[in-house]
């Protein structure tokens, strides 16, 4: 249904910081990143520690699994972000609702062929200010990003450039961008739903055909998502 450029990208995008080693400091740093955003309280009832306990992982002690696992299913957060680093948030402290950040989880496209649900599992997760996700009309614990690549979407999204999918809208409700699996791809359309129950699939670059999915088939394809932004470098 696509021409083979439209796909999701299995490289990270340019912007990602994928050397930060996993060294003790930097472990315990986001170590006290995650207690910082649960609260000591939560992060203890969750690890089944102490708040001094897990304190002292901030300063170089290595955190066991069973920790980093526990801190891994509270945050969202993948282990091996705990553990290595990758798509680092910028610190930030504790302060109120119109401050917090939370992790949105990011697919690299193997992992999206496998399904984008709760328990799917996840390269990274990237940390995102929750207003401005409410602001734009998100649930951020229905949010997820993906990397796009290829040049069927250009000029409005181009190659590399990170998508903020909203998967709570799990059929086409208006004239917009969507995610669909088809044939076990993931494909970013613009989808257009007319009064008969079709689909009109467009690809905002002229040198790819028009598509039409009949009421039929449009019953029977998958929706990932609503893309609700896009970011990339300059």
């Amino acid at each position: 249904m696509a021409g083979k450029s439209d796909h999701l990208s299995d490289t990270n995008p340019p912007w990602e910081d994928t050397a930060n080693g996993g060294n003790d400091h930097d472990i315990g740093r986001r170590i006290r990143f995650l207690f910082e955003r649960l609260g000591g309280q939560k992060a203890a009832a969750a690890t089944d520690k102490s708040i001094r306990s897990l304190q002292r992982y901030f300063s170089g002690a290595e955190p066991p699994a069973s920790v980093v696992k526990a801190l891994a299913k509270a945050t969202g957060v993948s282990a091996d972000w705990i553990l290595f680093g990758g798509d680092e948030p910028t610190l930030q402290p504790s302060g109120s609702s119109s401050n917090q950040f939370v992790y949105i989880p990011k697919f690299d496209a193997a992992e999206a062929q496998k399904g984008i649900g709760n328990d799917a599992i996840h390269s990274s997760a990237i940390a995102m200010r929750e207003s401005w996700l409410k602001g734009i009309g998100t649930d951020p614990r229905q949010a997820y990003l993906l990397s796009f690549g290829g040049d069927s979407m250009e000029p409005t999204i181009r190659d590399g450039d990170l998508l903020l999918v909203d998967r709570s809208v799990e059929q086409v409700i208006d004239h917009g961008i969507y995610v669909l699996l088809v044939g076990g791809r993931l494909l970013v359309k613009r989808v257009q739903l007319r009064h008969d129950g079709s689909l009109v699939l467009r690809n905002d670059n002229p040198a790819y055909e028009v598509e039409t999915v009949s009421a039929d088939e449009a019953s029977r394809l998958v929706i990932e998502g609503r893309v609700r932004w896009f970011g990339r470098t300059v």
